[in-house]
């Protein structure tokens, strides 16, 4: 399941730093998010995003979504694909034949994977809500 699309952007904080910032590398302030959402787009003319997730150098990633399900299932799905594609590399690396080698999906193949992705996802949102409900973990007393 792609969810990331051909290319994935790098956003690097620590050029936005001054001496006056304290250097956590969170972003938690409208210079840093402001900076951050601009990432998820190629060009300043974009008024919607070209990417869905922007990797966070020294950090971890960042997504989104149209609603909450979708940022969610997004975030999940990362996770998983960064996963499946550190291990196919490690597998590349560990010299498989040529012909086997690991191959990246085409653009194509990503865009129809996320149309497929994003149509079919509230099976998984379902899923996820209701361990939620079940889970003694997350009951909160008001």
């Amino acid at each position: 399941m792609n969810t990331i699309g051909g290319s994935v952007p790098v956003w690097d904080i620590t050029p936005l730093y001054n001496d006056d910032y304290q250097q956590d590398m969170l972003v938690n302030n409208a210079h840093f998010g402001s900076s951050l959402a601009a990432a998820f787009c190629s060009t300043e003319q974009t008024q919607t995003p070209e990417h869905t997730v922007v990797l966070m150098k020294r950090h971890g990633f960042t997504t989104f979504g149209k609603d909450i399900p979708t940022a969610v299932y997004r975030a999940i799905y990362t996770m998983v694909n960064a996963s499946v594609q550190t291990n196919a590399a490690l597998l590349q690396r560990a010299a498989i034949p040529q012909e086997v080698a690991v191959q990246p999906l085409s653009l194509r193949q990503a865009d129809d994977c996320r149309n497929m992705t994003e149509a079919t996802q509230d099976k998984a949102w379902r899923l996820w809500v209701r361990e939620v409900e079940a889970s003694p973990l997350y009951r909160n007393v008001v």
